[in-house]
């Protein structure tokens, strides 16, 4: 009886040993198809349609890169959005700016795999871009704004010390498998940013927001162009949802009266 427990148990053992395996590999990515594991979208997305399963309608949208929502390409063989950046800055941008609110901080993630064959800078980058209300007014776009590209992640290890496992540095994809990327924006560091940019800027006064971005790109400026890959499972979360969303704070100043109008009614003398 003893002998044949123990065969049985040894079976079990393998048995078990090849499902881990198997699911290991699995969530690696990599090989056929889309590869990866299947994630469920979370109900607390900010990002409408970040896994793709709704369609082709998504608030991910390309900037200098070509974008398309795709069936069979993403983790796990689902739906994913595929993306070609054409220019020297191409990305994939997601506006969050109807979310924004003092004080809140956005857990950010996101999963990319490699199908192109530019291979001079592999790593896949979260990155974000704030313009202030007074430095748009100053400047005139939302593009080459000084001090609008400074601030960074929290970092990792503070990341961790909240419960949450980040790697803000990028993820490289030199292996062709899915890598995902997670970060976190702090509500101090907007600020931060917003601040010294009007500083920047030379605007004084209020300080408020017109415009808050989330950016996905591979490779590093002035150098994007070319790379190609999948994006899916694009989770953005608010952090502090007890704090209210404001969204963009900015007010455009009134135009300035035309003087040929609103006058005096001439009449003959």
């Amino acid at each position: 009886m003893a002998k044949k427990i123990t065969f049985v148990m040894l079976v079990l053992l393998i048995v078990s040993a090849f499902v881990f395996v198997s699911c290991d590999q699995e969530a690696a990515g990599g090989g056929g198809g889309g590869g990866g594991a299947v994630k469920e979208e979370p109900k607390d997305n900010l990002v409408y349609n970040g896994f793709f399963e709704k369609g082709d309608d998504t608030d991910l949208v390309g900037d200098g890169a070509s974008v398309l929502v795709e069936q069979g390409i993403g983790m796990g063989n689902t739906a994913g959005l595929s993306v070609t950046q054409n220019e020297s800055y191409g990305e994939v941008m997601v506006d969050i700016t109807d979310f924004y609110g003092a004080g809140k901080s956005y857990y950010v993630e996101a999963s990319f795999k490699n199908t192109g064959t530019k291979d001079d800078d592999l790593t896949a980058h979260l990155a974000f871009n704030i313009v202030t209300g007074g430095a748009y007014d100053v400047v005139g776009q939302t593009y080459d704004i000084p001090g609008q590209y400074d601030g960074g992640w929290l970092d990792d290890t503070d990341a961790e010390a909240l419960g949450y496992s980040t790697n803000a540095e990028g993820e490289d994809l030199e292996d062709g498998a899915w890598h995902t990327v997670a970060a976190i924006l702090t509500g101090d560091e907007i600020a931060a940013v917003m601040a010294a940019e009007d500083e920047a800027n030379g605007v004084t006064g209020e300080t408020t927001m017109y415009e808050l971005v989330i950016v996905f790109f591979v490779g590093s400026y002035p150098d994007q162009d070319g790379y190609e890959y999948i994006l899916d499972n694009v989770y953005i979360k608010d952090l502090n949802p007890e704090l209210p969303r404001q969204g963009k704070t900015y007010i455009a100043p009134p135009e300035p009266e035309d003087p040929g109008e609103g006058g005096d009614e001439g009449g003959d003398e």
